[in-house]
């Protein structure tokens, strides 16, 4: 992250949890943590973004087009650069970035502990489904539950974008991790070579990732994983019966707040 930020790393993390610095070209840098969101004097230039993106791309924004899919860059550790400018299209495909204005860099973290108000007891052998908006600490959540299942069973990650485990440089305990490729490519594959009790992986991808689930489902393995959405996604009838412990996470009054846990 040093090489990462340059001349602003020590200002950003002279503040505690540091989980989002937000670069908008022309305005000034804003640094996002658990609790609340400071504003730097320093204002983001178009070179000061352009280095961090050289350095985020290793110098070929081009070549790390197929990377950006998504519409984020991901980046060591686990880091999600999410990135604001002129997207090209070239036959219904994402082919460059012109004129990069803005960035979003998300950083992961380790909790360890925050899944306590889940009773792991009394969730083991369920579906698992952890719901929030954005920015409310799914992932840091899904991490601790992998943790814990994955001292009592047999537990396979999928993790597409590293966030999860960072690379392998945040503790998911024994978890297995299939880091970098889709859900949709290796979940067969998982069944049938890795031998596990549950498969925990982050955003379900709604509808088209619920085939994943329902094959896991048939084959005698349990899942647990994160959605974006709120209240009414987290009450919806079709999703609690496919998951029926549903944890529901607000960033009120801080990141990772547990609202509300439904069981079996």
């Amino acid at each position: 992250m040093k090489k990462l930020l340059g001349e602003l790393y020590d200002e950003i993390f002279s503040f505690a949890a540091v989980c989002e610095v937000r670069l908008v070209v022309g305005r000034p840098v804003k640094v996002v943590t658990r609790t609340h969101t400071a504003t730097l004097a320093t204002v983001c230039t178009e070179a000061y973004l352009g280095r961090l993106l050289d350095i985020a791309t290793d110098y070929s924004l081009y070549a790390a087009v197929p990377r950006m899919v998504s519409g984020y860059l991901p980046y060591t550790g686990g880091v999600r650069i999410g990135l604001a400018g002129r997207y090209v299209l070239q036959n219904q495909s994402l082919h460059h970035l012109n004129d990069a204005r803005g960035a979003v860099i998300r950083l992961p973290h380790e909790v360890k502990g925050c899944s306590a108000r889940l009773d792991i007891e009394r969730a083991f052998g369920h579906n698992i489904l952890v719901t929030s908006p954005p920015f409310c600490g799914k992932t840091t959540f899904i991490r601790d539950i992998a943790l814990r299942l994955s001292a009592r069973c047999n537990v396979a990650l999928l993790d597409e974008r590293d966030e999860i485990g960072g690379g392998g440089k945040l503790d998911v305990g024994d978890a297995m991790p299939l880091m970098g490729v889709p859900k949709e490519y290796v979940y067969r594959g998982v069944l049938r070579a890795l031998n596990p009790t549950y498969v925990v992986t982050d955003e379900l991808n709604l509808p088209e990732d619920l085939e994943v689930v329902r094959y896991l489902l048939a084959g005698g393995v349990n899942v647990a994983a994160t959605v974006h959405g709120d209240r009414a996604r987290f009450a919806d009838k079709a999703l609690a019966a496919l998951f029926p412990v549903r944890v529901l996470l607000s960033s009120t009054p801080s990141v990772g707040h547990v609202e509300e846990v439904a069981y079996a």
